[in-house]
C-alpha cells in the first residue's frame, strides 16, 4: 500500500510505517471532540503550525476524561471515543500498530492511505477539508488498488456499504438538527424549551436506530451508544469525515476524469500545505 501510494498515486515519500509496534492490546489514544449544545459548531482547539482543530488527542485515558467533563461542565456535547490510527503528517516514522491488523485488508489499505496521505496535504486550520480530503482519496485509491483481487475488493464493497448506510443515516440527522436548530435561534427559546425540543428530536433518531433492521444488531447498539453519549458531537464526526463527499465526487468525475493520480497531483498544487 505504501509503494502504491507513492509510485501510483504521487503520495509524497516518508518513513511512516517501515516499523510495527506490538501494544499488546492496549487502547493507546483517545481523541476528544465538542459541539455546541444548540448549534453545529464544533468546539476548536489551538495548535502551532495546524492552526485550528475541531478534536484533540490524549495518550492517557485520564487527562481524555478530564478535558470531557471541563467541556460538558461548559455546555458542550461532548464525545471521546479510542482510535486505532493516526499521522504526525510525516514529522516522525509513524508505525503500523497490531490492532490495525485485525482489521480486514480492505479496511487497513483504506486506513493506510488515509493517514499517508495527510502527510501529501495537510492545509492548516481546515479540518473539515483535510480529513473530507484523506477519506474520499483513501476510498478510492483502495478501490484501484484491489482492483484485481475480486475477493477483497467484494469485501471492501459490502464493508463500505455498511458505513455508508451509517453515513446517510447521520447526515439525515444533521440536516433535522440544523433546521430545528435554526427555529430555535429564530424563536428565541429559553434553553429549557430548547433541551426538551432537543431531547425529543433525539428520541426520534433513536427509535429510527431501532426499527432499522437492515443494520447489524451490534451496529446499532454501538451507534445508539455513541449517540447517546456525544449527542451533537457524534453527528459532527460524519460531517468532518464525509460531509464534502458529493463535492469531491463532482470534481474527481469532472475535472479530473476519474483519475486519481491526476487529482491528487492538482491538489498538491491548489491547496497549501505547510
Amino acid at each position: 500500500v505504501k509503494e502504491f501510494s507513492e509510485k501510483k498515486l504521487g503520495f509524497m515519500p516518508s518513513s511512516a510505517y517501515k516499523k510495527y509496534f506490538d501494544q499488546q492490546g492496549k487502547t493507546l489514544l483517545w481523541i476528544v471532540t465538542a459541539c455546541e449544545a444548540f448549534e453545529l459548531n464544533d468546539y476548536k482547539w489551538k495548535f502551532p503550525f495546524l492552526g485550528a482543530v475541531s478534536y484533540k488527542g490524549f495518550f492517557d485515558s485520564l487527562q481524555a476524561v478530564s478535558e470531557c467533563s471541563s467541556l460538558k461542565v461548559k455546555g458542550y456535547d461532548v464525545e471521546i471515543s479510542p482510535v486505532s490510527a493516526w499521522s504526525t503528517l510525516g514529522f516522525f516514522s509513524d508505525p503500523v500498530f497490531s490492532s490495525m491488523l485485525q482489521k480486514q485488508k480492505g479496511e487497513l489499505a483504506e486506513l493506510i492511505f488515509h493517514e499517508l496521505f495527510h502527510g501529501t496535504i495537510y492545509v492548516s486550520g481546515q479540518v473539515d477539508l483535510n480529513e473530507n480530503l484523506a477519506e474520499f482519496i483513501a476510498e478510492k485509491a483502495t478501490l484501484v488498488f484491489f482492483n484485481s483481487d475480486k475477493t477483497n475488493l467484494s469485501d471492501y464493497k459490502m464493508h463500505k456499504a455498511k458505513q455508508n448506510e451509517i453515513s446517510y443515516f447521520a447526515t439525515s440527522c444533521l440536516e433535522r438538527l440544523r433546521q430545528v436548530y435554526r427555529s430555535m435561534e429564530e424563536r428565541k427559546l429559553s434553553k429549557r424549551d430548547k433541551m426538551q425540543i432537543k431531547d425529543s428530536l433525539y428520541r426520534v433518531f433513536e427509535s429510527e436506530i431501532g426499527a432499522n433492521e437492515t443494520m447489524e444488531h451490534l451496529q446499532r447498539r454501538k451507534i445508539l451508544n455513541r449517540m447517546q453519549s456525544g449527542k451533537n458531537a457524534f453527528f459532527m464526526h460524519f460531517n468532518r469525515y464525509e460531509g464534502l463527499r458529493d463535492s469531491l465526487e463532482t470534481v474527481f468525475r469532472v475535472r479530473h476524469g476519474g483519475s486519481l493520480p491526476d487529482l491528487i497531483k492538482s491538489l498538491k498544487i491548489t491547496c497549501k500545505s505547510f
